[in-house]
């Protein structure tokens, strides 16, 4: 738990351990830890508390009004977190393997042992974790929503949804258009988003002026080759820089 908090760029104050057959439905914990929790809470002026296990909607918001806390990850990272999503093939593995390459120091933390496509990067003065997240299609059945939502809920949370589009599919803008409204169906529709337009290097030139035409603030690469990797970085950095300003 102590790498989980360092992960986030977060320091723990303290940690309270309970023993019961089974978890509180109500709380967790239990009516008595949560009210201990309340008062370690207090006292350390903490607004964040971990729970090693998965709690319940019900369960998350009694402890949330008991406790005095919040778990808008938004409200609490320390270190800005970026969330990779996408359509499915759009090539946002390999763009986290090129922001992730031997010109970033990239840490060996908790989550990038339970799971493997996450990061924490460190370029000079900034310092973020990267998420590749699940690969959207057009008409994503709520059954898959559902069963994706742990996964999803990292986009949520996020300070800056990277949202990848391959750039040689002839049907990219519709594609721009399905992950919109799979993010808006998940509560992200309004967090800040940086376009970046993927696979320039097999992508008919035409194509990707008209895409740029279309959104003039995307950012052009191949993750393939790194073109453009320079660029993305750099706006990383510059949309990373406003969110802690």
């Amino acid at each position: 738990m102590r790498r989980l908090a360092d992960t986030d760029g977060l320091r723990l104050a303290d940690a309270v351990v309970r023993s019961r057959p089974r978890p509180d439905p109500a709380t967790f914990v239990g009516s008595g830890k949560a009210d201990e929790l309340a008062g370690l809470a207090a006292r350390a002026h903490s607004d964040l508390v971990i729970a090693d296990g998965e709690l319940s909607p019900g369960q998350t918001r009694n402890l949330e009004e008991r406790i005095g806390v919040t778990r808008s990850r938004r409200a609490r990272n320390q270190v800005p977190s970026v969330a990779i999503t996408g359509y499915t093939n759009a090539g946002k593995s390999a763009l986290l393997n090129r922001l992730t390459g031997a010109d970033a120091q990239v840490r060996d933390v908790l989550f990038a042992t339970l799971d493997p496509t996450v990061r924490r990067i460190s370029t000079g003065e900034h310092t973020y974790t990267v998420t590749d997240t699940v690969g959207f299609v057009r008409h994503l059945p709520h059954q898959l929503v559902d069963a994706f939502r742990s996964t999803l809920e990292e986009v949520s949370r996020s300070d800056l949804v990277l949202h990848v589009v391959d750039a040689s599919a002839p049907d990219a803008l519709d594609q721009i258009t399905t992950v919109h409204g799979v993010l808006h169906e998940i509560g992200a529709g309004g967090l800040p988003e940086l376009l970046v337009l993927n696979k320039i290097d097999v992508a008919p030139p035409e194509w990707v002026d008209a895409l740029c035409r279309a959104h003039p603030d995307a950012v052009a690469v191949s993750a393939l080759t790194g073109a453009g990797a320079d660029r993305l970085r750099a706006a990383l950095a510059t949309r990373l820089a406003g969110r802690r300003a």
